[in-house]
C-alpha cells in the first residue's frame, strides 16, 4: 500500500476546483477475482475520488469516482482527486480512508488527509 500523504486544495473563492495526487501504484499477492476501491468521503459538498487502471496511469483525464471495481492483476496504478463541488466549499484538514478489498479481505491502511481552503484573490 502507498504511503499516506495529503491532498490539500488552496481554492479561489470564484470557481468549485479539484487537487490531483501523483500516480501511485499497489501490488496484490495472492488475489482472486475483482478488486475493489472505495474512498471514505468528507461530510459536506467535497468529495474524494480515485481513478485506477490494471495497465498505465490513468492520468488526470481518468474515470474518477468514489468506487472502482477492477478485474483482478498484480499491480494496480491509481490517481486520487479532492474535488471542491462549489463555491466557498471549506474542509478542515481530515483523514479519509481508502479501502482496498480483494476475496472478501479489506486492506485500510491508506489514509489521505484532505483540506479545502478558499482563499481571496
Amino acid at each position: 500500500v502507498p504511503a499516506d500523504f495529503n491532498l490539500h486544495l488552496d481554492s479561489q473563492n470564484d470557481a468549485s476546483e479539484e487537487e490531483l495526487s501523483s500516480a501511485l501504484t499497489i501490488n496484490l499477492a495472492n488475489g482472486l477475482g475483482n478488486t475493489t476501491i472505495s474512498c471514505e468521503q468528507p461530510a459536506g459538498s467535497p468529495s474524494l475520488e480515485v481513478a485506477a487502471s490494471t495497465s498505465s496511469d490513468p492520468g488526470s483525464g481518468g474515470s474518477f469516482a468514489t468506487s472502482q471495481t477492477l478485474a483482478a492483476a498484480t499491480t494496480y496504478h491509481l490517481r486520487f482527486k479532492l474535488v471542491e463541488n462549489g463555491v466557498n466549499n471549506n474542509l478542515s484538514a481530515i483523514n479519509r480512508t481508502i479501502t482496498f478489498t480483494n476475496n472478501s479481505v479489506s486492506n485500510t491502511a491508506l489514509q489521505i488527509n484532505c483540506q479545502i481552503t478558499n482563499i481571496e484573490r
